[in-house]
Formats: C-alpha cells, structure tokens, sequence
C-alpha cells in the first residue's frame, strides 16, 4: 500500500523518488525485476502475486464471463517478457521474444499483439506466432479482443475485488490482504520494518530506515553527488559505503566487540534494538573520526541503565492503575 501510494504521479514525496531511483525501471509496472533492496523486493513479489491473480482469472474466465476491459489493457502495458515469464517456461519462446524486441522495437504485450494482427515484417512473423501459440491462453485470449489499448499500469487503479477497479487513494492494506491470502494464511510481516518500530529514538529510527534502504550518506555517496572530494574512509582508507559504516569499518568492530559484553541485552528485544541503533548513530555521526571501545562501552551503560529506568516507571504507571 505504501508503495502504491508513494509512486503516484503527482506525489512529491521524497520516499517516491528514493523507490523509484532504487527501482531504476518504471515504477508503473505490475511485474518488475528483483534489486537489491529488501524493501523494494517485498514489493515486487506482491505487487507480482496481485498480476498472477489477475493473469489466472483471465485464463480461467469462461467465453460467457465478461471481465472488466483493464483486465486485458493492464497486462497488454506490461513488459513482455516479464510476462512470458509467468506464461510459460518455454525457453526457445523466451529466446524469441527477446529476438522480436530488440530488432522490432516490442517492449510491452500489446506491441506484440498489435504485430502479429498486423506485421510490419515477415522476417520474424513464424516467431512471434510461436510465442502466441505456446504461452497458454492468455495471449490468445487478448489476440482475441476487438479493442485493446496499452499505456496504463496500476497507478489507474487496481483489481484488489474480481472486476472492481480500486483506485489509489481507496486502496488499503486489508484490500491488499483479502485478495493475497485466504483465511488459513499469515500475512508476512517485513521483519526489519517490524524491528524499525522498537526503536524509541526518532533519528536512531532514521537512520536505521536509511540503512535499510541503503540510501545513508556515506562518502562514497557524498563523493558520487560531487560534495566531498574522496569516496574512502579516513580512518580505514578503504571505500566508505553504508555497509562499510555499519559492519567492516573499525569503529564497527569495536562497537560489536563491545556489544559482546552486555550478554543481558539479548534476551530483551526492546533493549537490543534500541542499544543497537544507538551504535549505528554513533558510528554513523563519527565515520571519520576513530573512537575507542571504552567509549562504546560507556554508551552502550548508559542507554541500558536509562532504559531500565524507563521500563520500571512504565510498569510501576500500569501497577498504580490496576483496581485494587
């Protein structure tokens, strides 16, 4: 729903523009390919569930069963082979669809459609009616359409209901739900996002959220939007990348090895999460500056002493508002 929601054309929202840059393909498209954002990943897999539940009721619609006509028009705008993907494991189809895009100029379905009621060249019309005849129904059943247009995507609005067409503003998380999972099923729960709402610290959040995304200004960063003149860390000399901040630098592995001495924190979820995001401030605020594991150490006291404190008064409030 996030996604969805942020990636609206007239949204300005700078989470829209961090997703579509992490994206780097149009982030109006059901079916996209994996990258190496967690987040991003989660949403390409539902946002793919939700086009395989609309490609199978296509496919299984009786001649007599009239489907919304965006049915048809949403799965011509999608990429082609991403979509021979889900229609078919026929490699040789694959082959050929990659043939007829690049020397035909095919990018989405409806091209494809459009060429073999129509071809422009009979060098490569044996292959594209390979690809109609042995991808299922599918394809077969758009050939079929007397009008079939293509340039929408889910921004339009989305079949979150069998034939009901939701718009974005009306879209919802339990919509989402109800169309993905049935009632014998667990809605996954994005663990790191899950962690993120531990953490009482709003910029310890934030910078926690930035990681996740790997989106955090390390020099590497800084030095590839020309704002610092080197993209290596002063104190390791080696390139700073996010990753390098938070788990390979020194000042990491010092505030690891100092971690290792409160073995009290790891039965205290709540406690964990917040010392651990306290070290990723810290090194994040000195990532050029070398610090001592003495200086972790004290840290690391303070904010467990500071949120035991916390938790006694939380629960000496909730023992003074019990009925005697």
């Amino acid at each position: 729903m996030q996604y969805i929601r942020s990636s609206g054309e007239n949204n300005a929202h700078a989470i829209r523009y961090l997703q579509s840059e992490d994206l780097r393909v149009l982030d109006n498209r059901l079916f996209n390919n994996k990258t190496c954002n967690s987040f991003l990943n989660h949403v390409i897999i539902g946002m793919t569930q939700l086009g395989q539940i609309m490609i199978n009721e296509i496919n299984s619609a009786d001649d007599d069963n009239r489907l919304h006509m965006d049915y048809y028009n949403m799965i011509a705008s999608e990429n082609l082979t991403n979509v021979l993907k889900i229609c078919s494991d026929n490699l040789i189809i694959h082959n050929y669809a990659r043939v007829v895009s690049k020397q035909l100029n095919i990018i989405n379905v409806g091209q494809l459609i459009n060429e073999f009621k129509f071809p422009s060249c009979d060098k490569y019309k044996s292959m594209i009616v390979s690809i109609i005849n042995n991808s299922g129904v599918l394809l077969k059943k758009l050939v079929a359409r007397k009008n079939l247009t293509y340039g929408i995507g889910y921004r339009d609005g989305i079949f979150l209901e069998t034939n009901q067409l939701i718009q974005i503003r009306s879209i919802t998380t339990a919509k989402i739900k109800k169309r993905l999972f049935r009632q014998d099923k667990v809605f996954p729960v994005i663990k790191e996002f899950k962690l993120l709402k531990k953490i009482t610290h709003p910029k310890e959040r934030e910078i926690a959220f930035f990681q996740l995304h790997d989106v955090t200004l390390s020099n590497e960063k800084l030095f590839n939007m020309n704002l610092i003149t080197s993209p290596f860390c002063q104190i390791c000399h080696e390139i700073q990348s996010s990753i390098h901040i938070f788990d390979e630098c020194i000042n990491s592995k010092a505030a690891h090895e100092a971690l290792d001495s409160f073995p009290e924190i790891c039965n205290n979820q709540f406690l964990e999460s917040n010392t651990k995001s306290l070290i990723k401030r810290l090194l994040f605020l000195n990532k050029n500056r070398r610090l001592q594991i003495e200086y972790f150490k004290a840290a690391i006291r303070n904010r467990i002493d500071d949120l035991e404190t916390v938790i006694a008064n939380k629960n000496k409030l909730k023992n003074s508002l019990k009925p005697p």
